[in-house]
């Protein structure tokens, strides 16, 4: 009974904090939003319950439900990929890690469309790509796409030059590195183009006997 009444209480303040920035955002849509907002919160939390009895069809389920009723939920879709792809192999023994990985990226393909323009979802499936799915050319091609956005976080940009390097394509990472230098200049972390500015010296250090031959 006791954690029926913290479900509840989590819902409803949930559900509040939904309310009110769907307010702000529109006072024309606020019933509409109110209402897709209050039972996205819900299913979230069943999933929760679901997660806690190690029930995996209705955790999935339980996460559908949620994402679709509030699609432009980064964080939902964010999480619900990360459980299927670390939680559930944990459950289940007859299927691969793997197997739980691309399930979680086939779950999370399902809100591209939302986040076209925005870097985080493309650092999310790169990562669920590479260090569950083990699949590098596929971490790439997400990181390429995040990369090609005006804005992306430092960690994006160097988990793409990084792949780049490993994946053999110096020479695409050190143009790629070359470019993105003058974008960090003034950033408020200093030691970061000090950092780009290294690995850039290193690779060149690298391949000069490549281009003296």
């Amino acid at each position: 009974m006791r954690n029926w009444i913290i479900i509840v209480l989590v819902v409803l303040g949930i559900g509040f904090l939904n309310l009110f920035s769907s307010r702000l955002d529109s006072e024309n849509e606020w019933p509409e939003s109110m209402g897709a907002s209050l039972a996205s919160s819900w299913f979230w939390v069943q999933g929760y319950g679901a997660w806690l009895k190690k029930d995996e069809p209705r955790l999935i389920d339980s996460y559908r439900f949620a994402t679709a009723l509030n699609p432009s939920n980064l964080a939902y879709w964010r999480l619900a990929a990360q459980t299927i792809a670390f939680d559930l192999p944990v459950w289940n023994d007859d299927r691969s890690r793997n197997d739980y990985g691309r399930d979680a990226l086939e779950f999370f393909e399902n809100s591209r469309p939302y986040f076209k323009n925005d870097s985080e979802w493309f650092q999310t499936g790169a990562f669920i790509a590479e260090t569950v799915v083990a699949d590098r050319p596929l971490a790439l091609g997400y990181l390429e796409e995040g990369v090609a956005i005006d804005e992306f976080p430092y960690l994006l940009g160097k988990s793409y030059a990084r792949l780049l390097t490993e994946s053999g394509k110096r020479s695409e990472a050190l143009s790629f590195l070359r470019s993105w230098q003058p974008r960090l200049e003034g950033d408020a972390y200093p030691e970061r183009p000090q950092e780009i500015a290294e690995w850039i010296l290193s690779l060149e250090k690298e391949m000069k006997p490549q281009h003296s031959q």
